[in-house]
């Protein structure tokens, strides 16, 4: 009688563990706390290198990216990340991002090559956007940006932005 107690006993304890693991899996996915930017979204070829490394590793969803990370997508490939609970950014193919050192201005990032989709719902002129050729600061809510090769960029017209080439 000792060993069916112990068996029950056993079996309703590792019924609790699978309920709360199962209860945990079900929490929504962790979202940034200002100034500090993740990964939500991955397609294809996605990758990061970290800050002071040459070397790249596979992105994964809800992974924090850290200041001077890069993050970068191959070949028909896409990424979004998300700067804020209101501010996401969509990746292209192609595209090499690097995030920036914490700044009182707020939470910016560097678009070293590659096209940007930008959905911002924060305050206006919060979000800096440095390029190889630009520094601009967005002022509307949504806008793309396409930098070559070169580190030449192109802003859409219909983007709410205030650039200062340094062409």
């Amino acid at each position: 009688m000792n060993l069916k107690l112990h068996q029950i006993l056993a079996l309703s304890i590792a019924v609790m563990l699978l309920s709360v693991h199962a209860v945990l899996a079900q929490q929504p996915a962790a979202r940034p706390t200002k100034g500090r930017t993740s990964v939500v979204e991955i397609e294809g070829t996605v990758q990061v290198s970290r800050a002071g490394s040459n070397s790249w590793e596979p992105a994964q969803t809800n992974q924090w990216l850290q200041a001077s990370d890069r993050l970068r997508t191959g070949e028909r490939s896409r990424a979004v990340i998300r700067l804020s609970d209101l501010t996401t950014k969509r990746l292209g193919e192609q595209t090499i991002i690097q995030i920036p050192p914490a700044s009182p201005r707020g939470a910016g990032f560097n678009l070293l090559k590659g096209l940007l989709y930008y959905f911002h719902r924060d305050k206006p002129g919060v979000f800096p956007v440095q390029t190889p050729s630009a520094y601009a600061v967005v002022l509307g809510t949504e806008f793309a940006i396409s930098v070559a090769d070169n580190g030449q960029c192109l802003w859409p017209h219909r983007a709410e932005v205030r650039p200062n080439c340094r062409c």
